[in-house]
């Protein structure tokens, strides 16, 4: 039996893929027309069995949280476009990319008020990345007292911030 959450969650990922084919039109037409042929997609790998996540402190792993439980519940890696919701599994190897470490160095170094910034490596996640751009990343942030983790996004110049993974899924969901 799913839990409140677990529903929330999983109403969420299923507006959001069955949103996809609206968005995936919207893109590739802006795409033509900057003369770039490429298809986009929606690839979701079968859910995995997780119990904890690692973060970027190689020593410290981070039990799953009932959101997150959801979310991995319902799926392992979640491919839209270039844009990819990392399964557990590949975690660790996105981690240790060249690319993601520089990145991440560079956040903690140069912007204020980042994720990197504001938080120390055993607390930060790995959730989301897009492939060919080293500087878009999702963390999960886990604050001690907090159940759930905040989702901190950085793209190019932008960044958000979302108190937890389910307000994370609706802004993706609302956002045209």
């Amino acid at each position: 039996m799913k839990t409140q959450v677990a529903r929330r969650i999983h109403e969420l990922l299923d507006g959001i893929k069955a949103d996809f084919p609206r968005r995936k039109k919207a893109a590739e037409q802006l795409m033509r027309q900057a003369g770039i042929q490429d298809s986009l997609e929606l690839a979701i790998s079968p859910r995995e069995s997780v119990s904890e996540l690692p973060t970027f402190d190689r020593k410290i792993s981070r039990q799953l949280s009932p959101m997150l439980k959801a979310r991995f519940d319902y799926a392992g890696s979640w491919r839209m476009g270039q844009e990819i919701w990392l399964s557990a599994t590949e975690m660790p190897s996105y981690l240790k990319r060249r690319a993601v470490r520089q990145c991440h160095r560079a956040l903690r170094d140069q912007w204020e008020g980042s994720a990197p910034m504001v938080f120390s490596d055993r607390c930060l996640s790995l959730f989301g990345v897009t492939e060919y751009v080293p500087e878009d990343l999702v963390y999960l942030a886990w604050r001690e007292k907090e159940r759930e983790p905040e989702v901190w996004v950085s793209e190019g110049m932008e960044s958000h911030n979302f108190a937890n993974l389910e307000e994370y899924l609706r802004w993706r969901l609302e956002a045209k």
